[in-house]
């Protein structure tokens, strides 16, 4: 995702507790937690790999994992960042951030060009469901024209590592497109 490649972007919002915290994450770098009211700062992870949930045999969500952040009691700060769609804003934007397990955060972040990567993602999973013998049966054809147009919106080593991430989800079908 070009958009986040060497940016940051913030939310502050308050926790189980009522205090204000801020959030920043700086893409395919770390994140960081700092509580306002005393200023302290804590790494809650550095950028690990993707992270893909499934329920019921569906994608439920995808999501940048940062792991090894700063030492909390005895396990290390984690950050999952899940991606959804918003095609109404024009750039990333940090929506909400919470804590489900101790020293574990989620946050969750809109990015338009997500909209596109998850009809893709749907597309391709009902071109794997119809299990017809050719590679890219023509009904299909959509689902490989938007993966396609995925791989080039950008040329850079950052987006095809993540483009052969999405493939574990997609299958061998991204590499027509190389």
């Amino acid at each position: 995702m070009r958009p986040l490649v060497g940016e940051c972007y913030q939310f502050t919002g308050k926790d189980g507790n009522g205090d204000e915290n801020r959030y920043e994450v700086c893409g395919y770098k770390s994140v960081r937690q700092t509580i306002v009211k005393n200023g302290h700062s804590y790494s809650t992870g550095y950028w690990s790999r993707w992270q893909t949930v499934q329920e019921d045999g569906k994608t439920k969500y995808t999501a940048h994992l940062y792991d090894d952040g700063e030492s909390c009691g005895p396990v290390r700060r984690q950050t999952a960042v899940v991606f959804e769609c918003d095609p109404k804003l024009k750039a990333p934007k940090l929506l909400s951030a919470s804590e489900p397990a101790m020293c574990a955060y989620e946050l969750r972040m809109a990015l338009p060009q997500w909209c596109e990567v998850e009809k893709m993602v749907r597309c391709m999973s009902g071109a794997k469901a119809a299990a017809v013998p050719s590679l890219f049966p023509s009904a299909h054809e959509c689902c490989v024209e938007l993966f396609c147009h995925f791989l080039t919106l950008s040329h850079t080593h950052t987006t095809l590592t993540h483009a052969r991430a999405l493939s574990l989800v997609l299958g061998a079908r991204w590499q027509v497109c190389i």
